[in-house]
């Protein structure tokens, strides 16, 4: 016989003791307060650590629940006081409820439910998750769910919706349907001994039907109760009960975590450091302040355009313009001077002193009717690539000035016949010499002494193809005399510009994002005459930097800067469009607006889609604590089968597809289109640098990498192994992989095929994952690349697969463009 507790211990701690339905064991609770702190942390943080690397083995057990339902027992046991920060028990109890809320096995187990009750006494609004609850048919055959979710009514004083309930139940034959049947009884005999009181009919009990199997995303009518439960926290967290109602009434196909939906009510933690705590001071008498203060536009107050002269004996005169303009260190420019410095026509010779920072940036102070702004306009056509004066000129920019301009151009300037104007009548003369004379044969000799330089590296090229048939795609050397015999030449595409000089604008144009001081950046291509306002930089690789741009006519666009200079994206997605014209697919491909080809850089313009990757997919489900839903993985594989299937039938391959070049689309009226409508909703692929058309190689080409590669590269890049296909074959692998394990794809081979290192769960369907898999990782074993019929099957089968599952897609993805505002 054990020895007698000594209740001394446990009375000293009673208001920290949480009481449990079943009762605690007083020997247990002694043992855990008698241990000193320090010792009690460090013992519970070794038993955690255990328990967590057992629950890393769930897919290897026979009843995964139970190691869940193991750790929930230690925590209550070894922290008295139930929810705290130390016990952690509400993250566990809705990891556990996460992890299982889909599984068919575990909805009808009592042990399951038992742990959602548990989550229920937490939570504020214990009737939003039996709502949830019957909603995924959690419990709905155990009487236990009707008996609880009764009480709560009965207990806030809501009798015919507990009577609701407990039919409900009888009328499902929950098990045990006995006891269900006894409890109604005696539930019957409370309520009429209770005084009548009538109540305004609320809100149905169960979602719309009064079946449990109610799976569409049908809106619920929403009550408030009169009267609530008690709340546990000890202090009530103020929650939006409007947020909540659009929540509630959404469909209640999932629900979140306790942090987020309190998010607002908390403030984020900050570092002490350089923080001032506030001191007493003396009272003093405040002085008055507008309640509203007035906007004063400081950044023109600091801009002082104009020159007060002062001459002793006279009135100041006030002269409107701004001298240093005019008197730019050491020398003196007129009008006409500044004025063609802006347009970037100024073709003085400059001084050889003058460092190369940002010449090319003028700034032109623009005057509007009532206000003033900086615009930083960059210019891409400088004449002979003469080096600007450091120093920012600025023009007053009106109609009359700039009919001022274009007249200079066209005609030589009235000078008067002095000496000292003899230099300036000769820049004039030079400058309209320069701009009306045409530039044909130059940019003809240009193109012919490229031409033959590339002949003389590349003389063998193509007997060495026909040779050996192994190829390095990302050769630039091999690219440029690819395109080089196009017939017709690249010069004959819609959109192609090209210039034969030298830019060097790439660096100026992200140090002029950089500058604090400028408001806009303006670029302008000479081919076109189209200015772009650049807002900001969206992403930088190697050698290529994407801006963000807007049109004079108000469109969005993305402007690809690369250097060195490149054409071959330009024409792989160029010969898309042209291939697939017509073709639905053409929604989900890029589309190509202009090039502008310099000799040592290039601009591609291209469509800019407004929402994230599906990388940001992954991201903004790992940040609510849950993986992507299965249903949503689907639907963008089938998008990915799809295009691949089109393009690869034309002879053009990806060659770098990953999550982040996956780009997603939802149209401008998602949210109103038909649930069996697809067409504004799916994919866009982006970054054709690396693609391959295969058409301009012999049929039995193979090639191989010359780049470092990775585990997103198939396994015969990373084996130094020849390929075609299997690169975009195993890129979709590897999407799928981060979008269901939200990590890259891992692999493994296992003497006679690749496997995935970390197998499919068996809650997911496997059915439709191990076999595609299987193929995307070995597809030259299933026959002659490229298997167009075979990626066509797989995605027959996931589209019908999918049809069962579109209304619940339906709200994912409206969720899914929510979360990426």
């Amino acid at each position: 016989m054990s020895d007698p507790v000594d209740f001394d211990i446990i009375e000293q701690h009673k208001e920290n003791i949480e009481p449990q339905k079943d009762g605690r064991s007083a020997s247990a609770l002694k043992g855990i307060l008698q241990v000193p702190k320090t010792e009690l942390k460090k013992q519970q943080l070794d038993e955690r650590r255990e328990i967590e690397k057992q629950l890393e083995l769930l897919d290897e057990l026979d009843d995964p629940i139970q190691p869940f339902l193991d750790y929930i027992d230690w925590s209550i046991k070894n922290f008295p006081s139930g929810r705290s920060v130390e016990s952690g028990l509400l993250p566990l109890l809705e990891r556990c409820t996460s992890h299982f809320k889909d599984d068919v096995v575990y909805k009808n187990d009592p042990r399951f439910l038992k742990v959602w009750l548990q989550y229920v006494k937490y939570s504020e609004n214990p009737r939003d998750i039996f709502v949830y609850l019957a909603r995924k048919e959690i419990g709905r055959q155990l009487a236990l769910y009707y008996e609880e979710y009764a009480n709560y009514y009965e207990g806030i004083g809501r009798d015919d919706q507990a009577t609701l309930v407990y039919e409900e139940g009888i009328r499902q034959e929950a098990r045990p349907l006995t006891r269900l049947q006894r409890r109604f009884n005696e539930f019957h005999e409370r309520k009429m001994k209770r005084p009548t009181i009538s109540h305004v009919s609320g809100s149905p009990v169960f979602p719309t039907r009064t079946a449990l199997a109610l799976k569409s995303g049908t809106s619920v009518p929403v009550f408030q109760d009169d009267k609530r439960p008690i709340p546990q926290n000890k202090i009530d967290i103020f929650n939006d009960e409007e947020e909540s109602t659009d929540l509630r009434t959404g469909g209640w196909d999932r629900i979140q975590t306790e942090q987020l939906r309190n998010k607002e009510n908390k403030m984020s933690a900050i570092s002490w450091a350089g923080e001032t705590l506030p001191q007493d001071t003396p009272v003093t008498k405040k002085k008055f302040t507008p309640k509203v203060a007035v906007f004063k536009d400081t950044d023109t107050l600091h801009q002082q355009v104009y020159k007060i002269i002062e001459v002793p004996g006279k009135k100041p005169e006030k002269i409107d313009l701004n001298f240093d303009l005019l008197y730019q260190g050491e020398e003196e420019y007129c009008l006409q001077e500044v004025l063609a410095m802006m347009r970037g026509a100024y073709t003085k010779p400059q001084s050889a002193e003058l460092t190369p920072s940002l010449e090319n940036v003028s700034v032109s102070l623009v005057k509007a009717d009532k206000q003033r702004e900086n615009n930083e306009t960059i210019h891409l056509n400088p004449l002979n690539n003469l080096k600007r004066r450091a120093s920012p000129t600025a023009t007053l920019y009106t109609k009359e000035a700039n009919d001022e301009v274009y007249s200079m151009f066209n005609r030589g300037s009235k000078t008067v016949k002095s000496d000292n104007y003899e230099d300036d009548e000769l820049i004039y003369d030079d400058l309209t010499e320069q701009i009306t004379r045409p530039v044909l044969n130059d940019l003809t000799e240009r193109v012919d002494q490229k031409k033959r330089k590339l002949e003389e590296e590349n003389e063998n090229l193509g007997a060495i193809i026909q040779k050996k048939c192994i190829v390095a795609p990302a050769d630039e050397k091999l690219k440029v005399a690819l395109l080089s015999e196009l017939n017709p030449s690249l010069n004959s595409y819609r959109g192609f510009f090209q210039y034969p000089k030298t830019m060097n604008m790439c660096n100026t144009l992200k140090k002029s994002l950089n500058i604090k001081q400028s408001r806009h950046v303006f670029v302008e291509f000479e081919g076109t005459g189209d200015p772009y306002n650049l807002k900001t930089l969206l992403g930088e690789g190697g050698f290529a930097s994407v801006y963000l741009a807007e049109s004079m006519t108000g469109e969005i666009k993305a402007i690809k800067c690369q250097k060195p200079s490149s054409a071959w994206e330009f024409y792989i997605l160029t010969q898309i469009h042209k291939r697939l014209e017509g073709d639905q697919v053409l929604e989900s491909i890029v589309v190509p607006d202009e090039l502008h080809y310099y000799d040592d850089e290039s601009y591609l313009i291209i469509d800019y889609i407004e929402k994230g990757t599906v990388l940001d997919i992954v991201n903004l489900y790992r940040a609510a604590g849950k993986p992507v839903d299965e249903v949503l993985v689907v639907f963008i594989t089938c998008e990915l089968l799809k295009v691949l299937e089109s393009i690869h039938g034309v002879g053009i391959m990806h060659g770098d597809l990953k999550a982040d070049n996956c780009m997603l689309r939802f149209g401008s009226s998602h949210d109103n289109v038909d649930a069996k409508s697809w067409k504004d909703r799916g994919i866009k692929l982006i970054d054709f640098g690396r693609s391959i058309d295969m058409t301009l190689f012999p049929k039995n080409v193979e090639f191989k990498c010359n780049w470092k590669t990775d585990s997103q590269d198939c396994p015969e890049m990373r084996n130094k192994e020849t390929w075609t296909f299997q690169a975009d074959y195993f890129g979709i692998a590897a999407i799928i992989h981060t979008m269901l394990y939200g990590t890259f794809i891992e692999t493994k081979f296992d003497g006679t095929k690749y496997v995935l290192a970390s197998p499919i769960k068996r809650y997911w369907k496997q059915e439709l994952w191990n076999p595609l898999f299987d193929f995307l990782m070995n597809s030259k074993s299933y026959g002659t690349l490229p298997l167009t019929n075979v990626l066509k099957s797989h995605r027959q089968r996931l589209e019908s697969w999918i049809e069962d599952n579109d209304q619940s897609l339906v709200s994912i993805l409206k969720y899914v463009k929510d979360g990426l505002k």
